[in-house]
């Protein structure tokens, strides 16, 4: 298990490696070419397309377990479910068409907006379209279709697809940019690269796996309609979990002026780059808890959580902590000092992802074992704090009442998270320990307090930091206490082992 897990982590360490690179050069190279008011129209399109986007997803997540689960051997029930997810997608089509006809129209019918936030809106509208339209035609069967490699096991080719996507687009948006070109055009410009990338894909795996083609209208309405109604709490979830981030970008931009959005959705990326640290090592848990969803294994998912919670809490509170005194003369350099740093919303946003990391391997526990409803009702109290709270955090605190009510949602996610995991473990028939999560949430803790005091007082900052990692230190040891010995030994051993493995799958791949 180990070594699958540290395998599987290795390929999404580069992807994650070449992500980051690209996010931190792609904000001062668009703000070099743009002006705030051009960038801030870029962000808000991204953030929508983003949304429109989980209405597909968390029905292609659906089809990729039925497709995993009934296995390429046969090829005919793999048919009907592509015939019956084409027909989803015509009704997914026309739902994406008319959000698309909402945004387009709604700011010349929405009263009560001041004159730059209709003007934000109205400027994105160009680039969302190409987005919604290059999605619906292409974009859309890119994801269906993927599916298809990792249920054929390519997982590690998938990941480099990945990779190659991402680094066309980045290329193709700044490389237009930088030309001249407006909101639009860089659309268009993204558009064709993504279109590129995914004819590469989808040509791939319709010749890797021929069988898969239909060859007649196989599938049916009633196959279509069973699977959209089993997949009804994935893609409301994905609706929902996207609602927190597109939807709040799209609110920001309806409140607030150009600059304040545009540095909202600077600081808001900078965040989220823990999050996707996290995702190396945690994606790949989700088939181990699985495995382990059995009376006779549930202690093994028991330490991928305990690992998780070290990992995916302690290595990125203890970053945050070193980082705090550079922090804002790292975005200052990042954004060329064009974008205004608010303290306490970056504050709270790092707050938000880092108690997000807490929930995060219970998560996966539920999406591993197919809890749909749980995880449903997960992302349905993360949506309904967050909006619940957003407009009166905004009329006490402003611009950092955002994180404040990010903060909120994440913490009662996390709460819930917690309780319906210990009851599955009690249904498995063993106690799922508290001392974990608690001494996360403490590292949490600890690295949130260290920014605030060392981004509030500068003079201080040094020994704020020396005071956290003695503190990290210290739950550090108590944490890998819960570990067995001989776990921690594995994991030094398998490492190298996982690693090797992983260059000979890429190699063959």
């Amino acid at each position: 298990m180990l070594s699958r897990l540290v395998g599987g982590s290795a390929v999404s360490l580069i992807g994650f490696g070449v992500t980051v690179l690209q996010a931190i050069l792609q904000v001062p190279l668009l703000l070099a070419a743009w002006p705030a008011e051009t960038f801030a129209a870029w962000v808000t399109a991204l953030a929508m397309h983003a949304f429109v986007i989980s209405c597909d997803v968390g029905f292609h997540s659906f089809i990729g377990v039925e497709i995993t689960l009934t296995g390429l051997g046969d090829c005919r029930p793999v048919r009907q479910l592509f015939g019956a997810a084409v027909r989803i997608w015509g009704v997914f089509s026309v739902l994406q068409i008319a959000i698309l006809a909402a945004v387009w129209f709604g700011p010349d019918l929405l009263a009560g907006m001041d004159i730059p936030s209709i003007e934000i809106l109205r400027a994105a509208r160009a680039p969302f379209a190409i987005f919604v339209i290059q999605w619906i035609f292409v974009g859309s069967f890119l994801s269906l279709v993927c599916r298809v490699l990792l249920a054929g096991g390519e997982t590690i080719f998938f990941q480099w697809f990945g990779v190659l996507h991402r680094t066309l687009l980045f290329a193709a948006t700044v490389t237009a940019a930088w030309a001249g070109a407006g909101a639009g055009a860089v659309a268009i410009a993204y558009s064709f690269a993504g279109t590129l990338s995914a004819l590469l894909c989808i040509t791939y795996v319709l010749r890797r796996y021929p069988a898969i083609v239909p060859k007649s209208p196989d599938g049916s309405w009633q196959i279509a309609w069973s699977l959209f109604r089993r997949s009804t709490g994935l893609t409301v979830s994905s609706m929902l979990e996207q609602s927190s981030v597109g939807g709040l970008t799209t609110a920001v931009a309806g409140v607030f002026d150009d600059l304040q959005t545009a540095a909202f959705a600077t600081m808001r990326s900078l965040a989220n780059f823990v999050t996707q640290a996290a995702g190396v090592v945690l994606n790949p848990t989700v088939p181990e808890f699985g495995r382990a969803a059995t009376p006779e294994n549930i202690h093994k998912a028991a330490l991928i959580i305990d690992s998780a919670l070290i990992i995916g809490t302690t290595v990125l509170a203890t970053t945050v902590s070193v980082a705090s005194p550079w922090t804002r003369a790292l975005y200052g350099a990042w954004t060329r000092n064009e974008l205004p740093f608010d303290t306490w919303l970056f504050v709270g946003l790092v707050a938000a992802v880092l108690i997000r990391q807490v929930g995060v391997p219970f998560h996966c526990f539920l999406h591993g074992t197919n809890r749909v409803r749980q995880q449903f009702v997960a992302t349905a109290v993360r949506a309904s704090v967050l909006f619940g709270t957003l407009p009166l955090a905004i009329n006490r605190l402003g611009l950092s009442g955002i994180s404040t009510a990010m903060v909120a949602a994440e913490i009662c996610t996390a709460a819930y998270l917690l309780v319906v995991v210990r009851q599955a473990f009690r249904e498995y028939g063993q106690p799922l320990q508290l001392i974990s999560p608690i001494l996360a949430a403490a590292q949490t803790l600890g690295a949130v307090a260290c920014l605030g005091g060392a981004l509030a007082s500068p003079v201080g900052s040094h020994a704020c930091v020396g005071a956290a990692i003695a503190a990290h230190t210290v739950l550090l040891g108590l944490q890998l206490r819960s570990l067995p010995a001989e776990l921690i030994s594995a994991v030094i051993t398998h490492t190298s082992i996982g690693l090797s493995r992983t260059r000979r799958r890429t190699g063959r791949a």
